[in-house]
C-alpha cells in the first residue's frame, strides 16, 4: 500500500526508511502508525526531535489524507455493489464522485482512483480491516495523528454484509471503473461564461 501511495506523490521518498502499522486499538477503531527511519540517527527517528517533524510532517499529512480517502473510498465502494463512478471536472483538477442510489456520498481526486482498483492495496485492506469480519462489529471508525495532533482524520464506515465479503476476497464491483462524465450544469454554463 505503501509503494502505491507514496510513489503517486510528486516528490520521491525512500520507501526503506518508512515503517506503517496498521493496528487495531478498540472494538471499532483501527490506527495508522507511521515510523520514519533518519540514516543520520541510524535508528527510528523521534518525531519529537529536533527538526524531524518539521520535514516529516507534510509527507505524513499527505500519506495520512491519500490512505483515508483511499480507505474511505475502497470500504464505501465494497459495502455498495453496484454504485456508480462519476468524474468531475473542478477548478482543483478532475474527481471521482461515488454515487450510491443516485446519490453523491464521497468525492475523491481522479488519480487516486488507481489506487483504489489496485489489487495489492485491495489486499492491504483485506488483511487490515480482517477484524471486521466479525459480525458484531456494525461500524469502523478511522483516526490519524501526528506526534500528539488530533483530529486529523476521524472516518467512520458502516460496516455491512457486502464489505464483509469483499474482506472475505471478493473483488469490488461498482457499475463501471470507468466513471461516467456528467453534463454541464445551467450553473456551471453560468459560472463558466460570467457576464462582460
Amino acid at each position: 500500500m505503501s509503494r502505491g501511495i507514496f510513489g503517486s506523490g510528486p516528490e520521491e521518498f525512500d520507501l526503506d526508511l518508512l515503517d506503517v502499522t496498521f493496528m487495531q486499538v478498540g472494538p471499532s477503531s483501527f490506527d495508522f502508525r507511521f515510523d520514519i527511519r533518519r540514516p543520520d540517527l541510524g535508528k527510528m527517528a523521534l518525531l519529537g526531535a529536533s527538526g524531524a517533524l518539521r520535514e516529516a510532517y507534510p509527507m505524513l499529512a499527505r500519506a495520512m489524507t491519500v490512505i483515508g480517502t483511499i480507505g474511505e473510498a475502497t470500504m464505501l465502494i465494497a459495502a455498495h455493489p453496484g454504485c456508480e463512478l462519476r468524474r468531475v471536472e473542478t477548478h482543483y483538477g478532475p474527481d471521482v464522485e461515488v454515487l450510491v442510489d443516485s446519490k453523491p456520498r464521497l468525492i475523491f481526486p481522479a488519480q487516486f482512483l488507481d489506487l483504489v482498483r489496485d489489487p495489492a492495496i485491495q489486499a492491504a485492506w483485506r488483511a487490515g480491516l480482517s477484524p471486521l469480519s466479525n459480525p458484531d462489529f456494525a461500524y469502523v471508525t478511522a483516526r490519524g495523528e501526528i506526534h500528539k495532533v488530533q483530529g486529523l482524520a476521524n472516518q467512520v464506515i458502516i460496516c455491512n454484509e457486502h464489505l464483509r465479503d469483499f474482506i472475505s476476497g471478493d473483488p469490488l464491483q461498482p457499475m463501471s471503473f470507468e466513471p461516467t462524465v456528467p453534463g454541464i450544469s445551467q450553473a456551471e454554463e453560468e459560472w463558466g461564461n460570467p457576464p462582460e
